[in-house]
């Protein structure tokens, strides 16, 4: 009996792989319907294949119904990795309308339940914990401690590697985004200085790779410099980061660098540069909103207000932001009536778009409300601020 008599799958998997090297995710795809049901370990190659075609078509639904087939028959890391993976990129790519989107419920606990089972498979998989650490900081709105955690773990296990496995491209790939990744939350943890050693880290993994664009690493670059107060270096990156290869948008840049004037003392140079390098008609909103917080802070109250009001006329996430600026505004020129309706369409925003509280709006309607003598209207607030407002950690006591 010749070999492919033997294993009746082998043509279908050698046009699997032939097809993979085209990324013929579609051709792959059709041969599903040559796997046997229930499926058996002869056909586990091919299985492999075809589910990760599935995954690449965005039938997300049909790929994670057949990883788990493959698992139960062969429980390995490298299968439930590729099966977190599943929820992973269902949970990432939500907006692309995928073939078969699952909620992100769904997407949530299918990636929670198998990055778990790989870690405890291989508790050194350097993809794993960066896909974990992703998925803490972009999925899980910024949980950076633990985001941070599982990245920083991944750069140290891949350190640890042998430098045959450190030159193999996927890891170098994990590596250089890990660091990426890791000095984003460091960043927004206020750890600047270890941001600050990831930039670089990163920047110099990857100067000859690009796995990162390097505008997005020169940015990083720079912000973590503009954190740190080493201002002449921040702009130096920024500065590089316009002429970076990366996307075409570089707006955010010339924010930056109005950040560096501001951080300098100099409000209107920082006003001046959102003048000078972004467009009016193609401003976003959180720019019109951050150059009507720098013509506030200048004196330039009416511009700040006229600034606002545009930011709220292209926005559909922030609205509540704006308002409670305009709020604030109103309220500090005594125009205690205006304040306390336009702060109430902050809170009212907030809870349609995000479902909760804007803490700032809240506080803000207190005052206003106490000052208009609607103290008893004020005291029932009390409650839903005390619940929208962050929690400090409390402070140790020395003993």
């Amino acid at each position: 009996m010749d070999h492919a008599a033997a294993h009746p799958h082998t043509d279908a998997l050698a046009v699997a792989r032939d097809a993979k090297k085209r990324n013929d995710w579609p051709r792959i795809a059709e041969l599903a319907a040559m796997l046997p049901e229930p499926l058996d370990e002869a056909t586990v190659p091919l299985a492999n294949e075809v589910a990760f075609a599935l995954g690449r078509l965005g039938r997300y639904r049909d790929a994670a119904a057949l990883w788990q087939a493959i698992f139960a028959l062969a429980p390995t890391a490298r299968h439930a990795s590729a099966l977190a993976y599943v929820y992973y990129e269902a949970a990432l790519v939500r907006r692309r309308e995928p073939a078969q989107p699952l909620t992100l419920e769904e997407a949530r606990q299918g990636f929670r339940r198998w990055v778990g089972e790989a870690l405890t498979l291989d508790p050194r998989s350097i993809k794993d914990l960066y896909r974990l650490g992703v998925f803490e900081a972009q999925v899980e709105h910024a949980h950076d401690k633990v985001a941070l955690r599982a990245l920083l773990g991944a750069v140290q296990i891949y350190r640890e590697l042998p430098p045959r496995l450190q030159q193999r491209g996927d890891l170098r790939k994990t590596h250089v985004k890990a660091l990426y990744a890791a000095g984003r939350s460091a960043l927004r943890l206020g750890r600047h200085r270890l941001a600050r050693r990831l930039a670089f880290a990163c920047h110099r993994a990857d100067a000859t790779t690009d796995h990162v664009d390097p505008m997005h690493r020169l940015d990083l670059a720079g912000r973590a410099c503009l954190a740190c107060g080493e201002l002449d270096h921040a702009e130096r990156a920024f500065r590089l980061a316009l002429d970076a290869k990366g996307p075409a948008r570089r707006d955010h840049l010339y924010v930056r660098l109005s950040d560096v004037a501001r951080a300098r003392g100099d409000l209107h140079e920082a006003i001046r540069w959102l003048h000078a390098h972004t467009r009016p008609e193609r401003r976003a909103a959180w720019i019109w909103r951050r150059l009507g917080d720098l013509q506030h802070a200048a004196g330039e109250v009416e511009a700040a207000m006229a600034s606002w009001h545009a930011s709220i006329q292209v926005d559909r996430m922030g609205k509540h932001l704006t308002w409670t600026r305009l709020a604030d505004a109103h309220a500090a020129r005594g125009e205690l009536k205006r304040a306390e309706r336009t702060y109430r369409k902050a809170l009212d925003f907030a809870r349609k778009r995000w479902s909760k509280d804007h803490a700032p709006a809240l506080r803000g309607l207190t005052k206003v409300l106490t000052a208009r003598g609607k103290a008893e209207v004020a005291a029932k607030l009390g409650a839903r601020l005390r619940k929208a407002e962050p929690r400090r950690p409390r402070r140790k006591v020395a003993s």
